[in-house]
């Protein structure tokens, strides 16, 4: 979805989301904390490595 709406032709990459589930899993119960937790700190991470959006990826 990230790659779709700012037009990236990226794969998915299993390892950054298993870093990410890694990092918050042992600080967050497993409930709808986690979800909320890793789903923020996952498109932080796909901000981190592919670029905030805005106006190069904005028509």
């Amino acid at each position: 979805m990230y790659c779709e709406a700012y037009t990236l032709s990226c794969q998915y990459n299993r390892n950054l989301a298993a870093s990410v589930e890694g990092l918050i899993a042992s600080k967050i119960e497993k409930d709808s904390g986690l979800i909320r937790a890793f789903i923020k700190c996952y498109v932080g991470m796909l901000d981190i490595e592919y670029g905030p959006p805005g106006g190069k990826y904005l028509p």
